[in-house]
């Protein structure tokens, strides 16, 4: 008897998506970032060198899909900032998963990536080398650059203080390299140096190799003369040279230790101080006429509060001031008093005197009280019952009426301030504090609107122009300009961020043809923003030119390989050497076509930049910055 025995076979199909990713240097290895992970299991990245066979070099275990990382979105929210609302984290993480690239700092960041298994660290490299990736099927290459030293040279462009947080913008204008910052601080009179910054971003200014920062330091606890050093990083991880340090002053009160009162006589001096607690000592000084020469007669201890002059008589009249010297060094000296006889009757303060807001700041009007005046003196407090300190210098008296106007920078908008006035005789004798007045300081409006703003053809861009504002605000420190497509009902898009001396911008960057709209918005040195112009509407129906946004360099045993991406709308392209800080050399030009050049007349040693350029109608544009390698 015979058996029909029958197998069946189940051939299951495993599909197998390919992986997208990308190669970058990175400090002293080379990083691979995944896309948007597709694949059901484990992932192997295998390497090779030059032409030779694929290894192994890792597994990624279980790196995480797209799904799951959105299912992980409210266990991820606590580590972002907390600033952000838990809708923009959405945003910025989908972001990430739309567009295959993090949007966020919290996706910015490799080790994050690697936490999430999608990237991976290789630092089994060495310079030179041409290194080969393959990941699910995909290869990519890259080739391992030798570390090139630089320099960069900062200046301090502005210094604000906003006590007690010490508030720098830097910028550099060599910084063509540098993709991070790392600042250093120390104290004067201190030989440590903390580092308080590693890796600070700083910003590359469009059309040029201006870069800047801003950096804030709040961790400021002890007064005293600071020293912030800036240490430029490539995006390699090089550290490049600085030539410049920031000194900063940080008190916890803007205000410096004043002597509030001093009062001699028959020789006994005594006196109070503003903010003893910085006083480190007091010099008293001593002249036999007002204006001098004076001469120390005593170093007195910091909580000292009156002095006997020994060597005086009553009725010698002596002149006399004192000095604080404080954390910081000395400080300007106290009014200077005369010494007389207690018998001598003092002078009478104005009675009848007007406070009023001007806007040069708050102006003070009185007349000559009742006796014999020499002059007056201006006392200032913060609210109704702060505590009373000069505001003015010796005021000469002449003629009958007086005015004097508070100009200070310190007095602070919507602050209520009071004032009192003091007479001296013309025996040097000060009088009571007059009745006091008090105001309320306005708030300055915000930042003014630009009144006008046009669109103009200029060859294939448009040209925008707009009023120099700078003349009307003082404090201006630059414009916002936003552009919207009119024919899609789309949001204006910020394009560019200008400095104050620039009222004209060349826009060749649309689309489609079709009517655009242009905003600017004005920002001052505090951060206030203007409300937006009225739109410039022009109908642009030209081609705009776009060079490269990408060019990369590779040294190969043939010479040095130049690679960019696509250009739009040019009518050819040129390629452009310079050797160290030389001049510009045009190495041959190329059709549109053209996305490679290898150049082989090049020296051992040197150091070689390259740019490419578009070229239309006889105009030349750029748009990435140049590359630099050394052969």
């Amino acid at each position: 008897m015979k058996f029909l025995i029958c197998i069946t076979f189940s051939i299951l199909a495993v599909q197998v998506y390919a992986q997208e990713f990308t190669l970058s240097q990175a400090g002293d290895g080379v990083l691979i970032e995944l896309q948007e992970n597709k694949q059901t299991g484990p992932i192997i990245i295998e390497r090779a060198e030059e032409n030779g066979r694929f290894k192994a070099i890792a597994t990624l275990e279980s790196p995480i899909s797209a799904r799951q990382l959105k299912d992980r979105l409210d266990e991820l929210t606590p580590i972002l900032p907390a600033s952000r609302s838990t809708e923009i984290r959405s945003q910025a993480l989908w972001g990430w998963l739309q567009s295959g690239r993090a949007t966020h700092p919290f996706l910015n960041d490799p080790a994050n990536l690697i936490g999430l298994g999608l990237a991976w660290y290789d630092t089994d490299i060495k310079p030179g080398k041409l290194y080969r990736y393959r990941i699910a099927g995909q290869t990519r290459d890259i080739q391992w650059q030798e570390r090139v030293p630089f320099e960069s040279r900062w200046i301090l462009q502005e210094q604000i203080r906003h006590s007690p947080v010490a508030d720098f913008k830097w910028f550099s204008t060599d910084g063509t390299m540098v993709d991070r910052i790392r600042v250093y601080r120390s104290q004067s009179g201190s030989a440590d140096e903390q580092e308080i910054f590693p890796a600070w971003s700083v910003y590359h200014a469009s059309g040029g190799d201006t870069i800047f920062t801003r950096m804030q330091d709040t961790m400021l606890q002890v007064e005293g003369q600071y020293s912030y050093r800036v240490e430029p990083l490539d995006r390699l991880g090089n550290r490049g040279q600085s030539f410049s340090t920031i000194n900063y002053t940080y008190l916890k009160s803007d205000r410096e230790p004043v002597v509030r009162k001093l009062d001699a006589t028959e020789g006994k001096l005594s006196w109070e101080l503003a903010f003893p607690e910085r006083v480190r000592s007091l010099h008293l000084y001593r002249g036999h006429t007002f204006n001098g020469p004076y001469e120390r007669i005593a170093v007195l201890k910091p909580d000292q509060r009156s002095f006997q002059d020994a060597g005086s008589t009553p009725m010698e009249g002596l002149f006399y001031y004192l000095v604080v010297n404080d954390v910081l060094g000395e400080n300007r000296h106290s009014l200077i008093v005369h010494s007389i006889d207690k018998d001598v009757r003092s002078a009478y303060p104005p009675e009848q005197w007007q406070i009023a807001e001007i806007p040069e700041g708050i102006q003070l009007d009185w007349q000559n009280p009742l006796g014999s005046v020499r002059g007056f003196y201006v006392y200032r407090a913060s609210g109704y019952r702060g505590a009373w300190e000069l505001a003015s210098s010796f005021i000469p008296a002449s003629g009958q009426n007086h005015s004097w106007v508070d100009t200070s920078e310190n007095l602070i908008p919507g602050q209520i301030y009071s004032y009192a006035l003091a007479t001296e005789s013309e025996s040097y004798q000060k009088s009571e504090r007059s009745n006091s007045k008090s105001i309320r300081i306005s708030v300055s409006e915000p930042v003014q609107s630009i009144h006008w703003i046009e669109a103009s053809a200029d060859n294939e861009q448009v040209s925008i122009s707009w009023e120099n504002l700078f003349a009307r605000v003082p404090a201006l420190a630059g414009y916002k300009l936003y552009r919207q497509y009119l024919d899609q009902e789309n949001s204006p898009q910020l394009i560019a961020e200008l400095d104050r001396n620039t009222n004209k911008y060349l826009d060749n960057s649309m689309g489609e043809p079709g009517q655009y709209a242009w905003t600017i918005i004005a920002v001052d040195l505090f951060g206030n923003q203007s409300s937006g112009s009225q739109p410039a509407i022009f109908n642009w129906t030209g081609k705009s030119v776009m060079a490269p946004e990408q060019v990369s360099a590779i040294k190969t045993r043939n010479g040095i390989l130049i690679k960019w991406t696509a250009a739009r709308n040019a009518e050819r392209l040129q390629i452009l050497r310079s050797e160290e800080q030389g001049d510009w050399l045009v190495l041959k030009d190329f059709p549109e076509s053209t996305f490679e050049y290898l150049d082989t007349e090049i020296e051992r040693g040197k150091k070689y930049q390259y740019k490419i350029i578009a070229i239309s109608n006889g105009r030349a544009f750029e748009a990435a910055y140049p590359v630099l390698i050394r052969n």
